[in-house]
């Protein structure tokens, strides 16, 4: 049943599946703060087509390839809070609130247009090597959690010679993107105002998003669960995830797996009940050059619970492909 629910709050159906709890309550009152209040003295921001980026970064006149972080759906660059640090001590680290978490702009259309969308998956990894651009970054080692490994996956295929290595960490790669009939229903206004709703109300109990992130949920810091529930104070938080909802939809990159060159580290939490630990064990059977680790109780989000292991892990990874080995 975790599982099932996890599932389908990573798959966006979570909007459906909490229809009856919609209809049985009217519209939350919701109140918003400026990011200017929310942002953190790490917190720079930048502003890409439009769209203004929250971004932060560590150890930037370090001479080594620079790390780019990638958090997964619902995540924001708190989620790094742990691994940053440490990595940024021997390497250049940037991350970045993938539009429409965090502190990065909720951008609300006139007129939703799925093709223009900026929620659209072409427009997620324009904007990355846009980002890419604006660091000065000409070859990055990316570094993806969740969907967040997709996007890295997605940027390894599109510009082969700007990524020098890819560390993956519980991917989602068979079981991510929104399913075609959530997209079909959230056209019609009845289902957006339910949806609306239904995703208001994680914000009065984000637990429900977190519970399951970590094996052992008791042990979840409050200053990591107060960098999620931040990202809900930001204006058309709620409204800007349904329109990221209605954009998007599954990827498939099983069939281009075997294109990608770049060596792989492959990290996956075993107890994760968000993607199952097997999905991984058949990504590193079709990626051409993989190391592949199963990190013992551990849930969806090692780099959190489990952060002395994955940065032994890394750490080792990078240093061999700086050797050329």
């Amino acid at each position: 049943m975790r599982q099932l629910r996890h599932f389908i709050i990573i798959s966006f159906a979570f909007v459906l599946v909490s229809i009856s709890i919609g209809c049985a309550h009217q519209e939350s009152v919701v109140s918003f703060e400026p990011v200017t209040s929310l942002a953190t003295e790490e917190s720079s921001f930048v502003t890409i087509d439009d769209i203004t980026i929250h971004w932060e970064s560590a150890g930037e006149d370090l001479s080594t390839t620079p790390l780019v972080l990638l958090h997964g759906f619902g995540a924001n660059t708190g989620s790094w809070m742990y691994l940053m640090p440490p990595l940024s001590e021997s390497y250049p680290v940037y991350a970045y609130d993938r539009i429409p978490f965090g502190l990065s702009e909720r951008y609300i259309s006139e007129s939703f247009d799925r093709e223009r969308s900026p929620y659209r998956s072409e427009a997620i990894i324009e904007r990355a090597f846009s980002l890419l651009d604006e660091w000065g970054i000409d070859e990055a080692v990316l570094v993806g959690s969740s969907a967040g490994g997709t996007v890295a996956l997605q940027m390894a295929l599109a510009d082969p010679e700007r990524i020098k290595a890819l560390i993956l960490i519980d991917p989602a790669v068979y079981s991510g993107g929104g399913p075609g009939f959530v997209r079909f229903l959230l056209r019609f206004r009845l289902f957006q105002g339910i949806a609306l709703n239904s995703i208001r109300g994680l914000r009065e109990e984000p637990e429900k998003l977190l519970e399951d992130s970590w094996y052992d949920p008791s042990r979840y810091p409050e200053e990591l669960k107060e960098a999620y529930i931040r990202a809900t104070r930001v204006e058309n938080w709620d409204r800007a995830l349904l329109e990221f909802t209605r954009a998007s939809a599954a990827l498939d990159l099983k069939d281009r797996l075997e294109d990608i060159g770049q060596k792989v580290l492959l990290i996956h939490g075993r107890q994760d009940s968000i993607i199952d630990v097997k999905e991984s064990i058949r990504l590193a059977e079709e990626l051409p050059f993989v190391e592949f680790h199963i990190i013992e109780e551990s849930g969806h989000l090692p780099h959190e619970e489990n952060t002395e292991e994955v940065l032994r892990l890394i750490l080792d990874f990078l240093k061999r492909i700086e050797n050329g080995q």
